[in-house]
């Protein structure tokens, strides 16, 4: 059973001296602003100065080697994970001799913010968990477990109609094979966020195993699927709840819910690990009842009022208080002036105002020369 108050843990509230203003050069990236900060790091987004790409930056924000060492092994194990349902660590750079890491820029909300802003139809749920354990299990085939798999670590990448998911933060993975890079976790310790946890990371995070990915996938299913967690992490006994696979059956929420995905998430939810679903990859056979997607990228075609959800929980940068409040001129020399697409193309409107003045010239033409041959 799992101690009344386990030891969770986290990180002494420490913040480096200031924060990077907007125009800030970092190694060959130039910061545009701050896009959001945790307890151990900031992220930026940034702009590379010769390639004009965009990307994100992960600065730490507490100065302490156990810390640093941490970021490079997540640095190493998601640079290592070339999968398109994980976000891509693209290098380590240093900023003050501290590392920092360079990832891919998701345009788009994180799926906590998704969940909280609406239910979400079956029929978007569906690709969207598949995208999910994909991910997931590409990294369990590498011998890594995330061991902090939850909403706030999934982000959704739009593109166009689609949202494709992305697994993320990768900071308190554990390597099952051994590895002169590993950090080995002190037995007893525990980390990751509560809700999600199995009970046996409850107990000690440093002797979980992929089963433990799995029992997360399986309360982020049931969130999913229902609108509402199968553990109220503001209830007192919700460690007693977890430790004994005590949750409403999801079908007392929704009624029409697949007996594919009851099963996979019963599969995933129990707590005698022996006994659960061994790995994200056979979780995912359960969920789909064996049939597997071609193109696991392509995510979830999603109607008109999720997309204006997700457009409307785009990362947006946050202005710091000390923060110059002008653009700096870099920045408005590469802006084009014209509506642009997540994905840094040409929006619809833009298509639509450079296709009708075509149109409307051939129009005009064609009668021009009809008027011409019946003279």
């Amino acid at each position: 059973m799992a101690p009344a108050n386990p030891t969770i843990l986290i990180p002494e509230p420490e913040r480096p001296p200031e924060e990077l203003p907007p125009g800030t050069q970092i190694d060959r990236y130039e910061v545009l602003g701050l896009l959001g900060q945790g307890g151990i790091a900031r992220v930026y987004r940034v702009r590379h100065r010769k390639l004009g790409t965009i990307h994100a930056l992960k600065v730490l924000a507490i100065d302490r080697p156990s810390v640093q060492e941490r970021a490079i092994q997540e640095g190493r194990v998601q640079a290592a994970l070339r999968h398109p349902n994980v976000v891509a660590v693209t290098d380590i750079i240093t900023h003050q001799g501290v590392p920092v890491l360079v990832l891919e820029y998701v345009a788009g909300p994180s799926l906590e913010q998704l969940l909280g802003a609406q239910r979400l139809p079956l029929d978007e749920v569906d690709p969207l968990v598949r995208g999910i354990l994909d991910g997931v299990a590409h990294a369990h085939a590498q011998g890594v477990v995330h061991r902090d798999l939850k909403p706030g670590n999934i982000l959704l990448e739009v593109v166009e109609r689609t949202l494709v998911p992305r697994v993320t933060d990768f900071g308190i993975a554990k390597l099952l094979a051994p590895s002169s890079h590993a950090i080995r976790t002190q037995a007893g310790t525990v980390m990751g966020t509560p809700a999600y946890m199995s009970p046996e990371q409850l107990i000690d995070s440093s002797k979980v195993d992929a089963r433990a990915d799995v029992w997360a996938l399986g309360v982020l299913m049931y969130e999913m699927c229902t609108g509402r967690t199968p553990f109220d992490p503001g209830d007192a006994n919700v460690h007693k709840q977890i430790a004994t696979g005590r949750y409403l059956d999801p079908r007392t929420w929704v009624p029409e819910l697949p007996d594919r995905m009851v099963r996979a998430i019963h599969g995933a939810l129990r707590p005698d690990r022996s006994e659960r679903i061994t790995d994200a990859a056979a979780l995912l056979t359960v969920w789909s009842d064996g049939e597997r997607r071609v193109h696991p990228e392509l995510g979830a075609s999603c109607s008109a009022t999720t997309l204006a959800t997700a457009y409307a929980h785009r990362p947006q940068l946050i202005r710091s208080p000390d923060a110059p409040q002008q653009t700096p001129i870099s920045t408005l020399r590469s802006r084009p002036w014209w509506p642009m697409d997540p994905r840094g193309r040409p929006s619809t409107l833009m298509w639509i105002l450079a296709v009708i003045p075509a149109l409307l010239t051939l129009i005009l033409l064609a009668i021009s020369v009809l008027v011409g041959l019946s003279l």
